[in-house]
């Protein structure tokens, strides 16, 4: 082999040596890049992917405090005294509403008390009539004078056996859901075999047409809770009953007292009690009231000493946001409200 093949041989073998350290510079500065890329991917991810949730996930935090924001405005039209105020809501767009009367601030109110004690005339400013009969209406009226006064109806109407009917709610906006109402009944003339007389009414609200609300009926022998539907009470009655025990004496004072416990509903004739379940679009909220009627046949009666739950000026307004559980909580209190809202 003579000296020009042996320097070929050998800048063969080192062109071969460079070619292989380049290409294995290559493969690390490639995987050096592939990790500076890595590196920063991660920390953009970190960076921008809280954010993207956090506003994906604002939609149901806000759709949350709306709701809340609505409900609450549902408590404030009713405390502000409007009348007729919408039922009570449950669910606002996609959000569940649970409004709880009752607040934090004064969870058992006091009751409210009617002696009648007060001049003769109309039942006065703590009283609403908001449904009279059908056919005629007759206003209730104090006699008695301010020492001793109770409720009765006016003189007979000139129509034979029509009927004389006064319907009054108390005039506080908000009363909790679970309330009752009760009076102390005499009836002056007759025994009450028609059924009719002083009773009371609970959860009642709106007004003529739209009046609704549970009522009791107790005659003699029989005791009733009906529901009122779009100002007419709905035929059959939730209850009837009828019981010897119940028998009215004249001049002899009863107690009539129905309560509302969620959608329980009880009615109690002196000691003497019955209950029923209204499964069917229970009311929820509404007043305490008394009902007055008669028949035009000579029967009159008196009622006093009324007494009911009290109303309330503060609660709490709970709004859920599925399927991400969004929570908004509004608290009223009077006419002012506060929101909040957690996840």
């Amino acid at each position: 082999m003579n000296f020009n093949m042996l320097i070929f041989f050998q800048r063969l073998n080192f062109n071969r040596k460079s070619s292989s350290s380049e290409r294995g510079s290559v493969l690390i500065y490639s995987l050096l890049i592939l990790i500076a890329i890595m590196i920063v991917s991660i920390t953009l991810m970190r960076v921008f992917i809280p954010k993207l949730k956090l506003a994906s996930q604002s939609i149901s935090s806000t759709v949350a405090l709306y709701s809340a924001d609505s409900a609450l405005e549902w408590c404030l039209y009713r405390q502000r005294g409007n009348p007729d105020a919408p039922a009570q809501p449950t669910t606002i767009g996609s959000a569940t509403v649970n409004i709880v009367f009752d607040g934090t601030e004064l969870t058992t109110p006091p009751p409210v008390y009617d002696n009648f004690n007060r001049a003769n005339g109309g039942l006065g400013s703590d009283w609403i009539f908001f449904k009279g009969s059908n056919e005629i209406n007759y206003p209730a009226v104090i006699i008695g004078g301010p020492i001793n006064g109770h409720v009765e109806q006016i003189s007979p109407p000139p129509i034979d056996r029509a009927w004389r009917d006064s319907w009054y709610r108390r005039s506080e906006v908000l009363f909790p859901q679970n309330q009752y109402a009760q009076i102390v009944v005499t009836d002056t003339t007759q025994t009450a075999a028609n059924n009719e007389g002083p009773n009371v009414i609970i959860r009642a609200a709106g007004s003529g047409s739209t009046a609704r609300g549970y009522f009791s009926v107790v005659g003699s022998g029989t005791a009733r809770i009906y529901k009122l539907v779009n100002g007419n009470p709905q035929s059959p009655a939730l209850l009837q009953v009828w019981d010897p025990g119940l028998a009215i004496n004249v001049g002899v004072p009863y107690t009539v007292r129905l309560a509302a416990n969620n959608n329980t509903l009880t009615l109690t004739k002196d000691a003497v009690s019955f209950s029923v379940t209204d499964n069917t679009a229970p009311y929820l909220d509404g007043s305490p009231g008394i009902t007055i009627s008669a028949l035009a046949d000579g029967g009159e009666y008196q009622l006093d000493d009324y007494e009911s739950t009290g109303p309330i000026d503060s609660g709490m307004c709970s709004v859920m946001q599925s399927p991400l559980d969004h929570r908004a909580t509004g608290l009223y209190r009077g006419i002012n409200r506060s929101l909040q809202i957690s996840e």
